[in-house]
């Protein structure tokens, strides 16, 4: 992943679609909330959701994937390092 602009799929277990996915993206180093409202849309025809978020910096993220308030999933983004702008949770 690099600083700036990323898109992010996730995958729900069971292949659930119709879910409302949304998720918080936190800065490791001194966990600052960076985005609370990371809203993830369905790909048509697919139970796989996608969210375009932007990483400021190089660094690490922590990225917390909800359903309907409710944690469902994390995974720590490192920018900076891969060449892949596509990071699956």
């Amino acid at each position: 992943m690099y600083p700036g602009r990323n898109r992010l799929l996730y995958r729900p277990s069971g292949w659930t679609s119709g879910l409302a996915v949304t998720a918080r993206l936190y800065d490791v180093a001194n966990l600052e909330l960076l985005n609370d409202n990371v809203i993830f849309d369905e790909m048509e025809n697919e139970p796989i959701y996608y969210a375009d978020v932007t990483l400021p910096t190089r660094g690490k993220y922590l990225l917390v994937v909800l359903h309907g308030g409710s944690r469902a999933a994390s995974a720590v983004l490192q920018a900076g390092t891969e060449a892949g702008i596509v990071y699956r949770i």
